[in-house]
Order: C-alpha cells, then structure tokens, then sequence
C-alpha cells in the first residue's frame, strides 16, 4: 500500500483571511471619520454612560426577540433597514429608549438611520429624566451639521431641567 503525503489545504484559509484584512484595511481607511460631540454637560455625559442597555430583561426580552427578527435573515440591507426601523419606531413610541438605540444601532448608515436618531432624541428631551438617552442619538449621528444642532437643543433643555429642580 502507498502512502501519500496530501497538503492540509492551510494555504487557501490563510490567502482568505489574508484578503479579508486586506479588504478592511481599505475600507477602515477610506472610511470618514466620526464626528467628535462637544457641547454636552459633563453631568448629562456621565449620567448616559451609566446606562446599561439590557434586553435580557423581562421587558426587553420581547424586544430583543423583534430587534433579532428584523436585523436576521436572507434579506437585502434595504429590507433589514427597513423591518429595523419599524422596530425602532414602536419602541421610540412606547418609550423604550434601550431597545430604540440597539435596533438603530443595527441599521445600515444613511438618511433612515439619521431620521431614526433624530426620532429618538426628540422623544428623549421631552422629558427631563429622559434626556440622556439623547445624548446616546448624538453620539449615533454622522450629520455634523444636525449634531451641532442636536447638542444645542439638549444643552438648552438640560438647562431648563435644572432650572425646575
């Protein structure tokens, strides 16, 4: 009987993944950057990263389960965008704000995700123990322009919050 010796097949996987970096080098480099927020209350900063988005909870559970419906599947990004932002909206309107940020967060970037955000922070700073999680739709703009703008308009709100305590 004869014994050959056979190639693992390790070369392929390696050019593969090789290509892979490859491509998100290009892409991480052609990419624009983030728009730095300034402008925000230290307070009013650190009161949003003390938020924990938790859907593992008995009211986030059912949301989780929606948010994972819509963002999985066989689906063009359109479509994806589409089911998310239908999620993202009736959690906006049921004052869901955790569940709001990880659908939008889960969108694919361009105009629908920046109405989504805009969506989010109006209902945020309706209400004064809201506002940080407009602070959440700030950071989630690409539009430096509606940033600035967004940023005033909390500004001007926390104001009033802390005038009324």
């Amino acid at each position: 009987m004869q014994h050959r010796d056979k190639a693992t097949g390790w070369k392929v996987p390696l050019l593969f993944c090789g290509a892979i970096l490859l491509i998100l080098a290009l892409f991480a480099t052609f990419t624009p950057d983030k728009p730095q927020v300034e402008g925000i209350a230290p307070e009013l900063e650190r009161e949003a990263a003390a938020i924990k988005i938790d859907l593992d909870t008995e009211a986030g559970s059912a949301w989780k389960k929606r948010i994972l419906d819509a963002g999985s599947g066989f689906v063009g990004a359109e479509e994806k965008n589409r089911k998310l932002m239908a999620v993202s909206e009736a959690a906006i309107a049921a004052k869901a704000f955790d569940a709001a940020c990880t659908a939008i967060v889960l969108m694919r970037d361009g105009p629908e995700r920046e109405a989504m955000l805009e969506k989010l922070f109006a209902q945020a700073v309706a209400d004064c123990k809201d506002l940080a999680w407009g602070v959440f739709a700030i950071h989630g703009l690409r539009d430096e322009t509606l940033m600035r703008v967004m940023t005033q308009a909390l500004d001007n709100r926390w104001r009033e919050c802390q005038k009324q305590k």
